[in-house]
């Protein structure tokens, strides 16, 4: 089935609202070093998108094999997800919500842009749902600059809805303690854990 515009758009708005991964560094990034360092997570998302789509889009364009290449990326993805999660876990905390922090450690654009590279989701997503419909439009004579048209609405409405979420993040980041922020990076923690384990057990 060929998608419209609009449907690329639809699909960007309803992952920028789910929860998962990003969206849980996104939530522990601005809480502890405000809106700056939260905002460069979805803006991370442009990044990988611009390559991982292109990719799989010629995946399907060329027709080659796609099913062994998603499981090296996953259990890669898996590796680099413990290791960030180590992280979380041993994280500290600022005494201070009142204002941003200028942590050198947090480096909250590379690591959405590892964590979402090596991430087999976006890959299977755009192998199976939107690649197909770009694939449709180009091999139907549409031109590569109206292809790129379903990039900007999906990644449009994608990073639009992580801003959104980012900004309220901050708005009410001040009425957090310390000791609520160190709960929820454990829980960023075992949520990146039991995403790890989820994709191991899924590739063996």
């Amino acid at each position: 089935m060929k998608m419209s515009y609009l449907d690329f758009l639809i699909l960007g708005i309803n992952g920028g609202m789910s929860f998962g991964v990003i969206s849980s560094l996104m939530l522990a990034e601005t809480l502890k070093n405000g809106f700056k360092s939260g905002v460069k997570v979805p803006l991370a998302l442009i990044l990988t998108n611009l390559i991982i789509a292109p990719l799989c889009v010629a995946l399907l364009y060329f027709g080659t094999a796609t099913q062994s290449f998603i499981k090296y990326i996953s259990i890669a993805g898996a590796g680099v997800l413990i290791f960030i999660a180590y992280k979380e876990w041993q994280a500290s905390v600022p005494t201070n919500f009142d204002r941003e922090s200028t942590d050198p450690k947090s480096n909250p654009f590379k690591k959405t842009f590892l964590l979402d590279f090596i991430n087999p989701y976006p890959y299977i997503f755009w192998i199976s749902i939107q690649g197909p419909s770009i694939v449709l439009h180009l091999k139907n004579g549409g031109s590569i600059e109206e292809a790129w048209l379903f990039w900007v609405f999906f990644v449009g409405g994608l990073v639009g809805t992580k801003l959104i979420h980012v900004a309220i993040i901050a708005r009410f980041r001040h009425f957090l303690k310390p000791r609520h922020l160190k709960y929820i990076n454990r829980i960023v923690a075992v949520v990146m854990m039991v995403y790890a384990i989820k994709i191991l057990i899924g590739n063996f």
